[in-house]
């Protein structure tokens, strides 16, 4: 149970005396005005019979004066529900303006002639008899209703998701463990009814997570067409909201919901600035972008939009997080400080307001721009975005942990995909879905990797299907928690290391040293993608990277060059101390797209390799490649309660070699070695994450302390449940 909701465990008697100490202030203050305080003409709750954590709606008639519905300084609707054991909630009501969908307009939301009503909606998170008292303050005075009761029985609900009691992962409020498959759905293509298809196609492939925004061409209720603080020229993008939340909610998909993007507060970064509500150049009271988190104004514009969205979809059980913004850091003139100070100012607001302590994220397009935020205790829940990486599942693997580690906070990579001008068309199988997927599950993540790009590449290519290879391996629900267990692999087929960047532009690395042999690999979670020079963005510029190599064969070690700029460039490449290499870029009148791979032969041995960019200005690079410098089967393994499951990757099946022309060798002869498995014997289930069926059943033993198998020859990956019996 959440602090938020752990502060409201009050009793009930005790908990309405608030009611009358608002009826007095109201007579004292009012004098014969007090007379013509609000009415509330009706007041009908439904349904009459709900199941835990089913929602229920109480539709109001009443008659008070205010001059905006939205502005709680107007008028204020709020219900108290009393909770079987004693405990009080308070939930916000919220001005409804009735729609309807049309099939024939593709899912428009179209405005019925039913008047505007007043709503609460509500979800009892207890078994028994629950009472409940309306109230409504405008200017005029208050009113407040007799108590009502009604009666919830039980259901077969989980609740909603919390933070596991290690704070490392997530629950259901049933104790449930959950881990998410899913993908981005930020908002529709063409019409509204895309989430009549996608949806149930994600939950008939056992998706069970998508994030939306509340942008402003798809659910946002406030921008350039309704002015600041009134949303009534947007309540059919509500109701659509509405429908799609239900919808999901009926299909058992979760949902992030992002409530800013970054664009809205940038002239550069997919500039919204001009259409800005905010912008005084539009009547706002903002003269430019960054002032929207310090303006005391616009925080409690926010607050007030903030307000409405937790009275209108707070209910939600199956809402995973409020996602305050899409990318801050691309916001204009982006200060850590003062944004900070604005998460943790809205964190608190939401606290405040959310009877049921949903968790609260935002996330940002580079990791060297979040860490003060992520810190922040009112942040529950870290998320990694990154684009154009080769190797998706080193990427997962080094954002998930990196985080974990870090923050101690569940964590996701929450939005990813290719290169964002558009080579993933061509990876038509989705190999960087498909990796991403398995990545997540033994990076120790709590979800996937989140594609994005899902109405252009995953709905037309039919990529659902990964999800189904991870959703029908093992019942997660049963398997987990679970830990990363380390997984050796013995196989005569060497690989290459593919180190890819993780940084953008201004980005500085951790120590860039990494330790190369065929037992394994370590080094930095965080990649530079830009070597700078010595003369310019110097304060930019780290050491050298350095790589500590022992090859069993020849091979090579590689710097994939992309662009250089027009201020020229030099990479230089030491081996053992020595140049190897020196590629010159001169300067020229642009930035020079270089597309070329530095390469430099080695034969088996130690090595020490240095790589520094000794000219004047930048280099952007794809990565390093070491060539026959690992096995070519990489390996990762969870263990719980229940056995280990085990993932099996050919390292060079990756979205960008395959597009390449790679094609995946049979793996044959694969041996894993489980040390410290539990004696006695095992059931093994082998599964083919591309077909999702079982290859291969066996019943091995553990012997002297570690369990041995013959892994079946395989192409691409498979996955493997190991299981005590």
């Amino acid at each position: 149970m959440s602090k938020n909701r752990e502060a409201k465990e009050v009793h009930c008697r005790p908990a309405f005396v608030w009611i009358a100490i608002w009826l007095v202030a109201c007579a004292v203050a009012g004098g014969t005005e007090a007379m013509a305080k609000p009415v509330i003409r009706s007041m009908e709750l439904r349904p009459a019979d709900p199941g835990r954590y089913d929602t229920v709606e109480l539709l109001l008639d009443l008659e008070a004066r205010y001059a905006n519905p939205y502005d709680p300084d107007d008028v204020d609707v709020q219900a108290a529900f009393c909770a079987p054991s004693g405990r009080v909630l308070r939930v916000i009501g919220f001005y409804y303006i009735d729609h309807l969908r049309s099939r024939d307009l593709g899912g428009a939301a179209v405005r019925t002639r039913q008047p505007p009503t007043w709503r609460v909606r509500f979800t009892p998170d207890e078994v028994g008899t629950w009472s409940y008292r309306l109230h409504v303050r405008d200017a005029t005075g208050e009113a407040v209703t007799e108590e009502a009761t009604f009666t919830v029985g039980p259901s077969a609900r989980r609740g909603f998701l919390r933070r596991s009691p290690d704070g490392l992962s997530l629950i259901y409020e049933d104790g449930t463990p959950f881990f998410g498959i899913g993908q981005n759905l930020a908002w529709w293509k063409d019409r509204p009814d895309d989430y009549d298809i996608w949806l149930p196609a994600l939950s008939a492939s056992g998706a069970s997570l998508v994030r939306i925004w509340m942008a402003s061409w798809s659910f946002g209720l406030e921008w350039n067409d309704t002015g600041l603080g009134n949303y009534d020229r947007r309540q059919d993008r509500a109701y659509q909201l509405d429908y799609v939340m239900k919808l999901a909610e009926d299909l058992g998909i979760n949902v992030m919901l992002v409530l800013n993007n970054h664009g809205q507060l940038s002239a550069r970064v997919n500039p919204q600035w001009h259409e800005n509500p905010y912008n005084r150049a539009n009547g706002g009271m903002l003269s430019r972008p960054a002032e929207f988190f310090t303006h005391a104004e616009a925080r409690e514009l926010f607050k007030r939009r903030l307000r409405y969205i937790v009275a209108r979809w707070g209910h939600h059980a199956n809402l995973l997080a409020w996602e305050l913004w899409n990318e801050v850091d691309l916001t204009d003139d982006y200060d850590p400080e003062v944004v900070a100070a604005w998460h943790r100012e809205m964190g608190d607001y939401l606290r405040e307001i959310d009877p049921y302590g949903h968790l609260v994220t935002t996330s940002f397009s580079s990791p060297q721009r979040e860490d003060a935020i992520w810190a922040l205790p009112q942040m529950d829940l870290t998320n990694s975005h990154f684009y154009n990486v080769a190797d998706m599942v080193e990427a997962v693997m080094a954002n998930d942990q990196r985080k974990l580690e870090r923050f101690a906070k569940p964590t996701l990579t929450a939005e990813y995909g290719t290169d964002w001008r558009g080579p993933a068309r061509a990876d038509r199988e989705g190999v960087n879905v498909h990796n991403a997927v398995w990545a997540g599950l033994f990076s120790g993540g709590s979800a996937t990797g989140m594609s994005w790009w899902w109405d252009s590449y995953i709905h037309p290519n039919d990529l659902y299907y990964h999800y189904k290879g991870l959703a029908g391996f093992v019942p997660l629900d049963r398997w987990l928690p679970a830990v990363p267990e380390k997984v050796t692999v013995d196989t005569d087929v060497p690989g290459d290391l593919i180190v890819s960047p993780t940084l953008g532009w201004g980005a500085t690395p951790e120590r860039p040293y990494w330790i190369v042999n065929p037992s394994g690999t370590s080094g930095p979670q965080a990649v530079a993608s830009y070597l700078y020079g010595r003369r310019y963005n110097t304060d930019k510029r780290s050491e050298p990277s350095r790589f500590d190599v022992t090859l069993t064969r020849d091979g090579s070690f590689g710097v994939e060059v992309l662009v250089a700029a027009r201020s020229g460039a030099e990479l230089e490449i030491r081996v053992n101390g020595e140049v190897a290499r020196w590629a010159v870029y001169p300067p020229q009148a642009d930035d020079r797209p270089v597309n070329e791979v530095v390469r430099v032969p080695l034969v088996a041995g130690t090595y020490r390799i240095e790589v520094e960019n000794t000219g004047a200005d930048w280099i952007q690079i794809g990565g390093y490649v070491l060539e026959n410098a690992v096995p070519r089967v990489r390996g990762y393994g969870l263990r719980s309660d229940r056995g280990y499951l085990l993932w099996l990757q050919d390292r060079h099946h990756t979205w960008k070699r395959v597009v390449e022309g790679y094609q995946a060798l049979l793996m044959e002869g694969v041996k894993v070695s489980l040390a410290g498995a539990p004696a006695g014997a095992y059931r093994v289930r082998v599964w083919d994450p591309w077909t999702a069926r079982v290859v291969h059943e066996g019943r091995p033993t553990a012997v002297d302390g570690t369990l041995r198998l013959a892994v079946p020859p395989f192409r691409r990956d498979v996955a493997i449940a190991v299981e005590l019996e």
